[in-house]
């Protein structure tokens, strides 16, 4: 459990078989969209409490999806442009925030640490693209 005001470690990602035949378990499978892309509604433009209240309001929805497509990305959605708006769509998806596990190798600049929100990357052409950690 991490101190008061700081984050939890990452938990360790199990990993299951790895001589797996995917082409052998695929069969029988439905053709599914993977990642599926979830585009932010028209009439949400520019209403970030409303964007806030999609995630919330959708949430069984968004879980099923990923457990059915794998993955799930979101675009347009204005929200999670900004540091404080990507972490009230954690918030809104119920993510349980915990440290970057690459936090000591100084692998991307962090926006916000203690909100576990860091640049995607390091180039300077893509600055401002920000990754939350789990």
């Amino acid at each position: 459990r991490a101190a008061r005001g700081a984050l939890a470690d990452c938990p360790y990602t199990l990993y299951g078989t790895k001589d797996i035949d995917v082409a052998q378990e695929r069969k029988g499978m439905p053709d599914i969209a993977c990642p599926l892309e979830v585009r932010m509604p028209d009439d949400l433009k520019g209403d970030l409490d409303g964007q806030r209240r999609y995630f919330a309001e959708h949430l069984p929805r968004i879980y099923r999806d990923l457990k059915t497509h794998g993955a799930v990305v979101f675009r347009g959605f204005e929200l999670s442009r900004e540091t404080a708006g990507f972490q009230s769509v954690g918030e809104a998806l119920e993510l349980e925030r915990c440290e970057d596990p690459l936090h000591s190798v100084a692998a991307r600049d962090a926006v916000s640490k203690d909100a576990g929100v860091y640049e995607a990357v390091n180039k300077p052409s893509r600055r401002k693209f920000y990754v939350g950690m789990h």
